[in-house]
């Protein structure tokens, strides 16, 4: 059965990190590193309760095909970018959304992403950010 993930967007947060990053090799690799982060993810959230912490692992059209068997999901499409450079288009294959009210539990938590998917994924890109208070 279907979990809901414990990132979309609730409005508390006060810090956040994105990591963009590509597939490497086998999309079994991904599903399996997938099931290891929110693992991972759980035990963070267990641990800093009041951190509010939250995650969501997001992928790209193709990379959803792969790992679903092409099945479901035919509304997906690639995200074409607006305006002259103030919606980009940015393709990556997997976005890793991580926020809570601590910058140090993200930190943390991003690097267990990174130790769950290892070598499964090629980081692109990583940004990270803050509500200003």
């Amino acid at each position: 059965m279907s979990q809901v993930q414990s990132g979309i967007l609730p409005e508390h947060c006060r810090a956040a990190i994105w990591i963009e990053a590509n597939v490497k090799g086998e999309v079994d690799a991904l599903r399996a590193a997938s099931k290891t982060f929110a693992d991972k993810l759980a035990t963070f959230e267990a641990k800093f309760p009041d951190a509010h912490l939250g995650a969501v692992v997001a992928f790209g059209n193709n990379t959803w095909r792969a790992l679903s068997g092409g099945v479901g999901a035919e509304e997906l499409k690639d995200f074409p970018g607006y305006g002259k450079g103030l919606a980009p288009t940015t393709q990556f294959d997997v976005l890793i959304h991580i926020l809570s009210l601590r910058h140090d539990v993200n930190f943390s938590v991003a690097q267990a992403a990174m130790e769950a998917f290892g070598d499964c994924i090629e980081v692109k890109e990583e940004i990270h950010g803050f509500r200003w208070v």
